[in-house]
């Protein structure tokens, strides 16, 4: 996954997990996968620490969580655009299926209504992110 997007834009990546999840109906609701997406993303925040820990002390571990040491860099790059791809497959994509968990749909069509509102300076910030000098740098370091 990360291959395919580490030379793709946030917004790209984004509008690609809403397509890759397309109207894929959830038969028991969605709580599973928001919590799941939560999970990916305190992942991720405890492997970019680990790195920063690592470039501060002049080092390069075998591992940081998902990938090789020597593969920070790369990883840290495409990690803008995957979680923006993921915010569109994994939570944007099944906000819809929270009926199945019982939340009504009035409920459900504010929340689509102010998720969709915060989306477009998401992904802006998650492009600054992404093609920073600084993330480069630190990563590349």
């Amino acid at each position: 996954m990360i291959n395919n997007l580490k030379n793709t834009n946030v917004s790209d990546g984004y509008q690609l997990g809403r397509s890759r999840r397309g109207v894929i109906r959830f038969h028991a609701g969605s709580e599973y996968k928001f919590k799941e997406f939560r999970r990916g993303l305190e992942r991720i925040q405890n492997s970019l620490i680990d790195i920063g820990d690592a470039i501060r002390k002049k080092e390069e571990p075998y591992c940081f969580g998902p990938c090789m040491g020597w593969e920070a860099k790369t990883w840290s790059s495409a990690l803008p655009t995957l979680v923006a791809h993921r915010l569109g497959h994994d939570f944007v994509g099944a906000l819809h299926a929270l009926i199945g968990d019982d939340v009504p749909q009035s409920i459900v069509d504010k929340l689509r209504q102010n998720v969709n509102r915060e989306i477009p300076s998401l992904l802006k910030l998650g492009e600054i992110a992404r093609t920073s000098k600084v993330v480069s740098h630190a990563a590349a370091t």
